[in-house]
């Protein structure tokens, strides 16, 4: 029944496109919009709403949708009007399959998609293409066409052999259940230029799932996976680890001679969530914690020093797992794109030796909030916070909730340095900030366990030696400190609070 209803509804969308096409036509001048190959795009892709398995030959059929993706379409100048996928016959417009309003201002838009379907007045030919064109005034269309011939401009209307990759899936997996997605055409391949999702959901919450992708780690979004505008065959592997049994902090060191690729195994690699890196990195230790700690949410090198005191260009770049970074404390500078887009990192400490960016440094950093650069340019001879491209924080929250930490005595110096000035706040340091940013030696498991219950916090150590308990209000205020063995209630006001244990911060509320 809904399947009768969408094809009834598509078909009035299209008659009526076509009625009111009487005076429609195609122009012999080209749009000013083009298809081109930026980003990796290839131009036009089609799919049907619906395939059999071996279903690999398609043709456009009366009432039936499918989907006409694009991208990305680009204009050297101001454009206003309507883009439409349409069916042409021997450079002569049949019939507008799909349409929606365009607006450009010298810019790129990639993926544009449309849903279409024809009307059941259209006789389909032989020779018959489905193009992308644009109008201005709904009557005269141009067609728009690719910036090579590597773009895919138009598709043949009839007898459409669909340009297929493989997908191939382990048959059966344990500890987990994978299920293919309910939008894919077919369940062990996809079509050239669109996406194949599954899903991967572990039997319980103490296993952790690593699906790699062609030997590249996907990131999930909750159970969900998805192979991305697909362009090649893709070979999957699904690993599943119990995190109750395995270890999950390391502490190595690397030289000269030895990486952290020669110190650990591939499962333990998969596993770490906290590591600590001490002696001499190279910047291909960078390039395999990016690759190959899917699930990493601590990197701590402050005992490490970077080669050639730089971190090198894309070294952490579209990491989705970290969320506390520690940097070397010997370097001076940061290679382009070396934290771009890391989709969890929260704050970031600029030691004092750094004073150089690349390009792109933290571009697209959602959750980005406070940044802590301890360079004083005063000590330099300097009377204005080093130079930053405005790219740096592009695409963050900087401008409107960034803090910006800086040495005692120049908030002045980096409030009218270009870009840094833009921070929401600029500061110096609180007492409690080396708490709450900073890092100290860690160790595999918390010192104690802080909770809260019944308008108290509740610290109950893990082990037999003393610990030492601080908590502040969030103004970083001391309103606690002792030292003991036992568990221990501190009974304080509703709110929030930040309880140090050895050091180790962590905020909490109590309700």
């Amino acid at each position: 029944m809904k399947k009768m209803i969408r094809i009834y509804l598509c078909s009035i969308l299209s008659l009526l496109s076509v009625l009111s096409a009487g005076a429609q036509t195609l122009a012999t001048s080209s749009s000013p919009v083009s298809l081109t190959d930026n980003n990796g795009h290839i131009g036009m892709t089609l799919q049907p709403s619906s395939a059999a398995e071996n279903d690999t030959i398609w043709t456009l059929t009366v009432g039936e949708e499918f989907s006409v993706t694009c991208g990305t379409l680009y204009c050297s100048s101001t454009f206003s009007g309507e883009i439409a996928v349409i069916l042409v016959r021997d450079n002569a417009l049949v019939a507008i399959l799909s349409s929606q309003s365009l607006t450009y201002k010298s810019s790129m838009i990639g993926n544009t998609y449309f849903t279409c379907c024809l009307n059941d007045d259209i006789e389909v030919l032989d020779g018959d293409v489905i193009r992308l064109a644009t109008t201005t005034d709904g009557s005269t269309y141009n067609i728009i066409r690719g910036s090579s011939t590597a773009v895919t401009a138009q598709i043949q209307a009839v007898n459409y052999t669909l340009p297929l990759y493989h997908i191939n899936l382990p048959e059966t997996i344990s500890g987990a259940t994978l299920r293919i997605g309910d939008t894919n055409l077919f369940s062990d391949k996809v079509v050239r230029g669109r996406n194949f999702i599954f899903y991967v959901e572990p039997d319980n919450d103490n296993m952790t799932v690593i699906v790699k992708a062609n030997s590249e780690t996907v990131a999930p979004s909750g159970y969900m996976y998805t192979l991305s505008y697909v362009l090649q065959d893709y070979d999957i592997d699904i690993r599943i680890y119990d995190l109750s049994t395995a270890v999950t902090f390391h502490k190595i060191n690397v030289s000269e001679s030895v990486r952290i690729s020669d110190l650990l195994t591939q499962e333990e690699m998969d596993c770490t969530t906290y590591l600590v890196v001490t002696g001499e990195m190279k910047d291909e230790d960078f390039y395999t914690i990016r690759d190959c700690m899917p699930i990493l949410q601590t990197l701590d090198l402050t005992q490490a020093t970077a080669e050639n005191n730089y971190v090198p260009e894309y070294a952490l770049n579209y990491n989705v797992s970290i969320s506390k970074l520690f940097l070397p404390q010997n370097i001076e500078g940061f290679g382009n794109d070396a934290f771009r887009e890391m989709q969890q990192l929260t704050s970031i400490i600029l030691p004092e030796t750094l004073c150089h960016f690349g390009l792109n440094q933290f571009y697209g950093c959602p959750k980005l909030t406070t940044v802590w650069v301890k360079w004083n340019p005063f000590d330099h001879g300097e009377t204005l916070g080093f130079t930053i491209p405005p790219c740096a924080f592009r695409s963050t929250s900087y401008e409107t909730d960034g803090v910006l930490i800086v040495p005692t005595g120049c908030v002045e110096a980096y409030r009218n340095a270009a870009n840094w000035g833009n921070f929401a706040t600029i500061r110096e340091p609180y007492p409690i900030d080396e708490l709450v940013y900073a890092t100290d030696e860690v160790t595999a498991e918390k010192p104690a366990q802080v909770t809260t219950e019944n308008g108290a916090i509740v610290v109950k150590p893990t082990g037999s030696e003393p610990v030492q308990i601080m908590v502040y209000n969030l103004n970083g205020r001391a309103l606690y400190q002792a030292t003991f063995q036992e568990e221990t209630r501190i009974s304080l006001p509703r709110g929030f609070y930040i309880v140090s244990v050895n050091r180790k911060c962590e905020k909490i509320i109590i309700p």
